[in-house]
């Protein structure tokens, strides 16, 4: 997990690790991302280095270039879109990173990870490598009692967790 705490280089800039191709990635001034109206603009603090940003980034196993890597991510948020309901600048959260189409079969069952065109940040979407991140608010998971870098470790403690499920169901 990588503690970010950059300082801006002016209002409307922020700092992002991008990777321009295979096994080059370089840190750049880029454009604070606006935010749609059911998105928040989530100020980074925590992002972890998963196993597929090794590969992603070292591998050639990129979508496309350039992108700015992380999914286990957490932050503050820092600005809300007018049709998002139930967040506030301020709140801590923690992001699940899939982006579902809602349109596929799967979708319509509500079983997301099927999502036959899916998108995920950090892979198919920038990601949290960078001080602000646009994030849809279905993606936001709200919490107080966790600290951010707990937070951060939500997307690869589910990972654990479908696993364990997913186990003790075979026994059954």
């Amino acid at each position: 997990i990588i503690g970010v705490n950059i300082l801006m280089k002016e209002n409307s800039s922020m700092k992002a690790a991008v990777l321009e191709k295979n096994k080059t990635i370089k840190l750049k001034y880029l454009n604070i991302p606006r935010i749609q109206k059911d998105e928040c603009l989530v100020r980074i603090k925590y992002a972890g280095v998963c196993s597929s940003d090794i590969q992603r980034g070292f591998f050639n196993s990129s979508y496309f270039y350039p992108l700015i890597m992380g999914h286990e991510i957490s932050g503050i948020i820092d600005n809300v879109g007018r049709k998002v309901k139930g967040f506030k600048k301020g709140d801590k959260v923690g992001i699940f990173p899939l982006l579902p189409c809602f349109k596929c079969d799967e979708c319509k069952k509500e079983k997301y990870v099927r999502c036959s065109s899916y998108k995920y940040y950090g892979s198919r979407n920038n990601g949290g490598f960078a001080e602000y991140l646009s994030i849809k608010s279905w993606n936001l998971i709200k919490n107080d009692s966790l600290n951010l870098f707990e937070l951060s470790t939500l997307e690869p403690f589910s990972v654990c967790l479908h696993a364990v499920k997913s186990l003790s169901l075979d026994k059954k």
